[in-house]
């Protein structure tokens, strides 16, 4: 495979130049607050310190390539492309260059999996740039399922870069590179039929046969056997004849001219269209006196439309006319003679050997595409800060985590690792705890408690230490007790429970912590979040639930946006320019 040099050509759209850093805001101007009820695209990541998903996937994509160009690990970098799009799923930029690198790997299903998802994810660019990619790599993962379908990927790759060659190698080395070609699968036709064309050029011929017959024997296709059974049998006709030319030329030089004009009948009638033979062989006849043999073959040179030897024997016989009686015969058989008068020069066998069909073995040599590029700047929250102390952290980027992706079956991985991380914590279902404040009392009753979202700390009075998270069952005694229940990311509610029933329900729905962004742009625009239009214009603050939010801002000829993770609390600044 050749999947293994092909780094540099790949990496040659990559700029060594550092990522830019974000520009820094502006102080921030008074603006009136909105608060908003839109639901977030997902939760809040709370411990991240990136604007948005895609920042962070940003920072791992542009770390790898910067790895890549000076390590060349392709390992490596499965496994950071991989982490990429399993911090952000819809980054089409990294689902492409995995896909390349795991096709540089011979990962091919992997491969495979990763550019159909990039062209799904970014239905332009990057689909049309993998477009020819995943036409490959169908064909190759379904060959590579079968030992039979591997050697044929095997002998076609090998194949088809030498086709294009033969015609300006030196027949040694062509011959030693088709030989190679076929070892790979002793029962394809092409590469013993390409060695017959190389060796049946004039000469050669008694090995071109052998060739010849191994490929007519290999030959599946009907078509394809006809025409290399042609060919056999061209080269046959030329390696009787050669034998027959060569020894009448050598009995000749003996004086045996009886015996050669026989031996030069023999090549005539091997090749009519050969008639320098038939001249020969009457000349022979006549040197040993035969004339009737002589003039028998004059005949048939006279009719055989060939004026080169036509007009000669014409002359020739009428000399012969006083001496013998078969120089006036009227006609011959060089009707029935030269039915099949093969051709007047050798042939040449690649003229008459099949055309291979390079079809499939073009789309198994597409070039794998250029990696995509990412020149955005990483953002991260502190950034976005209207607090200049905050901004000023933004200067370095974070330390980067070890991948998940063990880069083994990249894709396979990921989706592992995709389907596990799927459900959102707080929506999961938590299973009821207990505990007990009722500090031994004899009467017992039960306080069920829940709140949405689940998982919130239970606090009973004004102690440190959590006795449950929700739902719980708290076995308590009659009478008041004040429970606290506490969610990071909402606000802490209070609640004041007096137990004289059996059991008491307390269902809490606990408010979330909002967080602000102000929204200034330099022109005029449309302002949506999620899609959802706003009806101020900037300045805007906006206040919102934690989670992640699409802000845009549509100017008419163009549009801006930006996806924020919007933390508890938290205040933002965004400036967006057309």
């Amino acid at each position: 495979m050749r999947s293994g040099i092909l780094f540099l050509s790949l990496l040659g759209t990559l700029c060594a130049q550092d990522v830019p850093a974000p520009q820094a805001t502006v102080p921030p101007v008074p603006a009136p607050v909105v608060t908003l009820d839109v639901a977030p695209l997902a939760p809040v990541d709370l411990d991240s310190p990136y604007a948005s998903p895609r920042d962070a996937a940003r920072h791992r994509f542009q770390a790898t390539l910067a790895e890549l160009r000076s390590a060349r690990n392709t390992k490596l970098a499965m496994q950071g492309f991989g982490e990429a799009l399993l911090i952000d799923r819809s980054y089409a930029a990294a689902a492409f260059n995995l896909g390349v690198v795991a096709a540089i790997a011979e990962k091919w299903q992997d491969s495979l999996a990763a550019l159909e998802e990039a062209a799904r994810l970014d239905p332009g660019a990057l689909a049309k740039a993998a477009a020819p990619q995943i036409e490959r790599l169908r064909l190759i993962c379904s060959l590579d399922t079968t030992a039979d379908g591997k050697r044929k990927l095997q002998y076609d790759e090998a194949l088809y870069p030498v086709l294009g060659e033969l015609p300006k190698l030196p027949p040694a080395e062509a011959t030693a590179a088709l030989t190679d070609i076929g070892r790979v699968d002793p029962k394809r036709w092409e590469a013993p039929a390409l060695l017959a064309a190389i060796n049946g050029n004039g000469h050669g011929y008694d090995v071109a046969a052998k060739f010849l017959k191994i490929a007519v024997a290999n030959a599946t296709d009907p078509a394809i056997k006809l025409r290399l059974e042609k060919a056999l049998h061209a080269a046959e006709r030329e390696l009787r004849y050669d034998a027959a030319r060569a020894s009448a030329d050598a009995t000749a030089d003996k004086g045996d001219y009886e015996k050669a004009a026989e031996l030069y009948e023999t090549a005539w009638t091997a090749v009519p269209a050969r008639s320098s033979n038939g001249m020969e062989a009457a000349a022979a006849w006549l040197l040993h006196d035969d004339t009737a043999r002589a003039a028998a073959i004059l005949v048939r040179l006279r009719d055989s439309g060939n004026d080169e030897f036509s007009i000669p024997a014409v002359a020739m016989l009428k000399e012969l006319e006083p001496i013998e009686t078969a120089a006036k015969s009227p006609s011959s058989d060089a009707g029935q003679f030269f039915r099949d008068a093969g051709p007047a020069q050798p042939v040449r066998i690649a003229d008459l050997i099949p055309p291979v069909d390079t079809r499939s073995m073009e789309i198994l040599a597409r070039p794998l595409p250029a990696l995509a590029a990412d020149q955005e700047p990483v953002v991260l929250l502190a950034a976005l800060s209207p607090n200049p102390a905050d901004t000023a952290q933004a200067a370095a980027l974070p330390a980067l985590a070890a991948p998940r992706i063990a880069g083994e079956n990249p894709w396979r991985e990921l989706s592992q690792l995709r389907g596990a991380t799927l459900s959102d914590p707080a929506r999961q279902e938590h299973p009821v705890q207990t505990a007990d404040i009722s500090a031994g009392a004899h009467t017992l009753r039960l306080i069920q408690v829940t709140s949405e979202p689940a998982g919130a700390r239970v606090f009973a009075g004004t102690s440190p230490d959590s006795i449950c998270l929700t739902p719980c069952d708290i076995q308590a005694a009659l009478g008041s007790h004040t429970l606290r229940l506490n969610l990071p990311g909402y606000e802490e509610e209070v609640k004041s429970v007096r137990v004289t029933a059996a059991k008491s329900e307390l269902a809490v729905v606990l408010k979330p912590i909002r967080g602000n962004v102000l929204v200034a742009t330099s022109a005029a625009a449309t302002l949506k979040v999620n899609d959802t239009t706003i009806s101020n214009a900037a300045p805007v603050e906006l206040a919102l639930a934690p989670g992640l939010y699409r802000i845009t801002a549509d100017f008419g000829a163009t549009a801006r946006e930006r996806t924020i993770n919007l933390k508890p609390g938290a205040k933002l600044y965004i400036v967006f320019q057309p």
